[in-house]
């Protein structure tokens, strides 16, 4: 078990800011590929008419067993990072491997569903149906990889009562609290619902 480091530069208001990945070893087999790979990753936004480099170089390598942290300042290109990650967005240069496939090759429709295949994220603002019910939140994302609409109301309960939220079933996710709300991401994407492969928590600056 250990600490290593990644950095990363970005372009931002301030002078150069670097994102620092710190990656907690746990049980890896170097027989099996690595979960994920960045290299030399460059993304770069357009805001009001001037280019913004949120990644610079960026490269990266995780394997499979470990748990990963990304911490930086505000614009460090957190976010943007774990966007690539999940298939999100696609780098301007380089590459982003995740499972063996190339993120910036798929289609848009075979990166949707990689993403609900293999991917779960709870997204720093929610991200939730505002108009639907916390269990047909949770119930949607099991429909949509093939599960009987019984079987995932039951999930559904399942994850709200392991959440705390039993008593919140037919409330609609917009009359809910923000602590509420954020189990309700929790349980209602892919990370719960099904256990994915790769699982990531966009936390945004603290």
């Amino acid at each position: 078990m250990g600490w290593r480091g990644f950095s990363a530069r970005s372009d931002s208001d301030s002078p150069v800011a670097v994102g620092h990945c710190r990656c907690f070893n746990g049980e890896m087999s170097s027989a099996h590929s690595p979960l994920a790979e960045v290299n030399r990753v460059v993304r770069t936004f357009d805001r009001d008419s001037t280019p913004v480099r949120a990644l610079r170089d960026a490269s990266l390598s995780v394997a499979r067993g470990e748990f990963v942290a990304v911490v930086g300042p505000s614009g460090s290109g957190k976010s943007t990072l774990l966007s690539l990650l999940a298939g999100l967005d696609t780098p301007d240069e380089g590459t982003v491997t995740v499972l063996g496939h190339d993120i910036a090759a798929m289609s848009d429709d075979g990166r949707a569903v990689f993403r609900r295949t293999h991917i779960g994220m709870v997204f720093q603002f929610f991200r939730l149906l505002e108009t639907m019910s916390a269990a047909d939140n949770i119930a949607i994302a099991c429909r949509l990889n093939g599960m009987h609409r019984r079987a995932a109301a039951r999930r559904a309960a399942d994850l709200l009562d392991l959440l705390g939220l039993g008593g919140r079933d037919t409330t609609q996710a917009s009359a809910l609290s923000g602590g509420q709300r954020q189990r309700l991401a929790i349980a209602r994407n892919r990370e719960l619902a099904w256990a994915p492969v790769s699982r990531r928590a966009d936390g945004g600056a603290r």
